[in-house]
């Protein structure tokens, strides 16, 4: 899924890829050093930006890694017989935070109370609302 498409916005679109075992021959001599690409259609780039990961780096520090979209985790529920409401979302975004508000007219979002239970595969908070409530997580 390495494409992204303008389809009538009128906005350019953010585009984030890795190619594993890119080889870039020749690139360390000196400012004039470039990379080069090639495809069997045209590719425009407005900008680039890119980030060597280098093999004998046991860290894996990718220095381009907050550039990575955000991928929306899914929250699912389930409801207990007792009215409590249990949350779950994946271990993968342990770093997302979830909210919850009364109205979505003008939402006033804050931090769910309670500790989340961290699962082998996903986290999960069990609630019991009192009235109607909206949830979201954000990163």
């Amino acid at each position: 899924s390495l494409a992204v498409t303008l389809e009538g916005t009128d906005t350019w679109r953010e585009a984030y890829f890795e190619l594993p075992e890119l080889k870039f021959t020749g690139v360390n001599q000196g400012p004039q050093a470039a990379a080069r690409f090639t495809a069997n259609n045209k590719i425009f780039f407005s900008r680039v930006r890119y980030g060597v990961l280098r093999p004998c780096d046991v860290t894996g520090f990718n220095p381009l890694a907050a550039c990575k979209p955000v991928v929306n985790p899914a929250v699912s529920f389930s409801r207990g017989a007792n009215g409590a409401l249990t949350l779950s979302w994946p271990l993968s975004a342990a770093d997302f935070v979830l909210e919850q508000t009364g109205t979505l007219v003008s939402p006033n979002w804050v931090g769910v109370l309670g500790t989340p239970a961290v699962g082998a595969t996903a986290i999960s908070v069990t609630l019991t609302p009192n009235a109607a409530t909206f949830f979201r997580l954000r990163k």
